[in-house]
């Protein structure tokens, strides 16, 4: 919320006019809550702090701190504070100037996102700041009046305001008029309406952390004496005095703090318990064509379990069209999309949820409790996960199959060669991009980076999608000066890192990696002349299956071939890498054969093997991997020996190339028949 908030504390800024004190006592404070996972005042109630930035000039032009926090959706938020001990805020005041300058700016570069309340703005001041109390209930009136003109018709009734606020809004319109004058970005906005966004997204933080008024102080140390040894006041106040110390060096620094690394920099203290300390383990993880990279050969053994048989969780669902789309598993709902209907199913139950019907049959885009479908005219249709319900129509529009929700975000283009990212929360947009081209393939999100895959631009136009564009999530900037150009993009994963593409040149395939960062090649690697699935990262391999029976591992980083293997004459599914092994189906055999990932050799003494053709991806779950063959067989494995399960499913019968890949989502397998049964098998 704008307007008043109390945290109490603090002396001015060691940039902002009143020595290094008040900043420093403050971002103890802030450091408090980082450490205790506590939220932040201003940042939000549902939001979980994850680091603080000290001088933040780099990130913020609010430079005196800038904290981040995750909401539960995963959606990042920003709050810059600015710390001033009394602020005249007067245009005949340099420094005033500047603050005003510096919130300006960042409302003109971050105005979507503090209209969608993920970028707060905050002023820190000593509690006895008269100018600045004037400032709070000027921003509380205009947050309640929602738009300028409203605001400016509240502000001249008759007894609303007082003579000095109404004094200090003419003395902030002369701020904003010489801060503008000055060449600080409007963002479009004339000069009254700059002044009335700046006071909408603005909060007042009241320190109370000196003299006799050190309320903050003790706030903070009752959050902090949790984490102490004896859990005593004493332990708690040593710990604060400790914070304080960490802030005056991280200050002059302009360092990030985490929580990871503060709980580092006070390993050892006396004052804080060693069992918080975080000892991070790497966890199973499973990496196939469509997951995020992750770390191959670090994961744990699991003990070994005694292997059962899948058991169905409940009788089939047969109120689905033949060859209906395989189903998408979320928050306990499963969603299918079958012609021109989509369906929803309670994931433990099977009970049917809502049927609607649809304007278009491309696939829904699921997350934040809400299914995204485009209506007839292509908005965003939101419904309820649960009930189906409409919710309101999201601004710009979308393709079905094409979008992507990400962290709180719907990013989506449209048939006129745009991009949008909206909020789904405030249904705010956040930005539009123009992308010139028709964006071909679903777009993938690989950390703060947005990468699609658009239609070649050539003359004439070359065969298959031929451009790769990156953006920032937040902005939709582009992250490099121009598209890449590549023709006859096949197939292609986007990390982090580095951006894999499979390309048909006139001597076969190639996988050519660009850092994501940049755009920048830094390596292209000959393929085979058959035609090859979607590259998987994991960890510093990229690993890569092709028709002609071979599986490859590529460095990450050089593009060097570490290893290639044949395990069939025909291959049509991506490799899954899981437990230091990557598990290849081949069609031709029909078995399933798994490898060690730094060697390529053997990791069973003999492939497993079903009765028909395996043309989908392995599933591992716990210590087996599971595989359907085409004649229906669901087999299962034991992961470290390769030793079958006696015990098979007979009637997991689907077509990979219609319906797409099933889901496993808490060891339970989620299908659809090619007759357009439903079924859900537990395997574990």
């Amino acid at each position: 919320m704008s307007g008043r908030t109390t945290i109490r504390g603090a002396t001015p800024y060691s940039t902002g006019g009143g020595g290094t004190v008040l900043e420093h006592l403050h971002g103890a404070v802030l450091l408090s809550h980082l450490l205790t996972e506590t939220p932040v005042p201003v940042l939000g109630d549902h939001i979980t702090p994850t680091d603080i930035r000290f001088q933040a000039k780099a990130v913020d032009d609010v430079d005196d701190i800038h904290v981040t926090g995750l909401a539960p959706s995963g959606a990042r938020h920003s709050l810059s504070i600015g710390v001033r001990r009394r602020p005249k805020l007067t245009a005949a005041d340099s420094d005033s100037v500047r603050l005003v300058s510096s919130y300006l700016t960042t409302v003109a570069a971050r105005w979507p996102l503090l209209q969608s309340r993920r970028w707060s703005l905050a002023l820190a001041v000593a509690s006895a700041s008269v100018p600045a109390h004037q400032l709070a209930e000027l921003a509380l009136a205009a947050a309640a009046a929602g738009s300028n003109p409203h605001f400016r018709a509240r502000m001249s009734e008759p007894g609303r305001p007082s003579r000095a606020v109404l004094g200090r809004l003419d003395q902030l319109d002369a701020l904003v008029a010489a801060a503008l004058q000055q060449g600080v970005p409007d963002g479009g906005a004339s000069h009254a309406e700059a002044t009335w966004r700046l006071l909408s997204r603005l909060s007042l933080v009241e320190l109370r952390l000196e003299g006799t008024q050190k309320e903050d102080r003790s706030h903070a140390v009752g959050r902090l004496q949790h984490l102490t040894p004896s859990g005593t006041a004493a332990e708690g106040d040593a710990l604060f005095s400790r914070l304080v110390e960490k802030a005056g060096t991280y200050a002059p620094a302009g360092a990030t703090v985490t929580r990871q690394t503060l709980l580092a920099d006070l390993q050892g203290l006396p004052s804080l318990r060693d069992d918080i300390t975080p000892v991070h383990e790497p966890a199973d993880t499973v990496a196939t064509a469509s997951s995020k990279p992750s770390k191959a050969g670090a994961s744990r053994r699991r003990p070994a379990a005694h292997p059962r048989p899948p058991r169905e969780l409940w009788l089939p669902k047969q109120r689905l069209l033949p060859q209906a789309e395989q189903p998408q598993v979320c928050e306990g709902t499963v969603v299918v999309r079958h012609g021109y209907q989509m369906s929803a199913f309670d994931a433990l139950t099977g009970t049917t949820l809502w049927t609607k019907h649809t304007a278009y049959r491309g696939r829904p885009v699921i997350g934040g409790g809400a299914v995204y479908i485009a209506d007839k005219d292509r908005y965003p249709l939101p419904r309820d996960l649960r009930t189906g319900n409409k919710k309101s129509l999201l601004p710009g529009q979308i393709v079905d199959g094409l979008a992507v929700y990400d962290r709180g975000t719907l990013y989506a283009p449209d048939t006129r060669g745009r991009l949008h990212a909206t909020d789904t929360a405030s249904r705010t947009r956040l930005w539009t991009t123009s992308t010139d081209n028709l964006v071909t393939a679903p777009v993938q999100i690989a950390g703060s980076t947005l990468v699609a895959v658009l239609e070649a631009a050539a003359q004439p136009p070359v065969t298959g999608p031929g451009q790769v564009l990156a953006l920032d999530t937040d902005t939709g900037t582009p992250r490099w000066p121009r598209p890449v150009t590549m023709p006859s993009i096949e197939q292609w994963t986007a990390t982090e890192q580095a951006i894999y593409l499979v390309h048909h040149a006139a001597a076969g395939y190639r996988l050519t990696a660009l850092d994501t960062g940049s755009g920048i090649p830094r390596w292209d690697h000959s393929l085979s002349d058959a035609l090859v699935t979607a590259p998987v990262a994991a960890g510093d391999t990229v690993y890569i299956t092709a028709q002609d029976g071979t599986v490859q591992a590529i460095d990450a980083a050089t593009g060097t071939r570490n290893w290639t293997v044949r395990v069939g004459t025909r291959v049509t599914a991506p490799p899954v890498i899981a437990q230091d092994r990557v598990f290849v189906a081949s069609h031709t055999p029909g078995r399933i054969t798994a490898l060690h990932t730094r060697t390529g050799e053997p990791a069973w003494p003999k492939a497993g093997s079903g009765k028909g053709a395996f043309v989908s991806t392995p599933y591992p779950v716990g210590d087996m991997v599971w595989a359907a063959d085409r004649t229906g067989q669901l087999h299962a494995w034991n992961i470290d020996t390769g030793k079958p399960l006696s015990v098979r499913y007979q009637d997991a019968l689907w077509d990979a190339d219609l319906q797409g890949t099933p889901t496993v989502t808490d060891g339970v397998l989620y299908f659809v028949t090619r007759g357009g049964d439903l079924r859900a098998l537990c395997l574990t």
